[in-house]
């Protein structure tokens, strides 16, 4: 099974490389981690269902907190397709109405008031 393992390590290394292209000096949320990967609901859901709520310092640190396990679920899932994970992608899309998303989400109070009045 050297092909498996070998498809397993270039998702996460297409993950890694999108990771040490982020800004890590203040740190890293679970939030902002879903947000940068929204558009690649696999491996957004990994993330909702394996990283803690907390900040993050480094990609070293939050790659830590992902079991292997996860990692060849979600190769599996790319690998083979899972029907059910349109569902879940569609449950997982209701979570980004925390205004984090352009265009979705609450303005801050002043762009409402400047809206209105022009």
């Amino acid at each position: 099974m050297p092909h498996h393992e070998h498809q397993q390590s270039d998702v996460k290394a297409l993950v890694e490389r999108e990771l040490s292209q982020m800004d890590w000096s203040s740190g890293i949320s679970k939030a902002q981690l879903l947000h940068r990967f929204r558009m690649v609901p696999t491996v957004r859901e990994m993330f909702e269902a394996q990283v803690p709520e907390k900040t993050f310092s480094s990609e070293q640190a939050l790659l830590k907190a992902i079991p292997d396990s996860a990692w060849q679920k979600v190769e599996q899932i790319i690998e083979h397709g899972i029907p059910e994970s349109h569902y879940r992608e569609s449950k997982a899309a209701q979570f980004n109405d925390w205004g984090e998303t352009p265009g979705f989400g609450r303005l801050p109070a002043e762009q409402e008031e400047t809206r209105e009045g022009s």
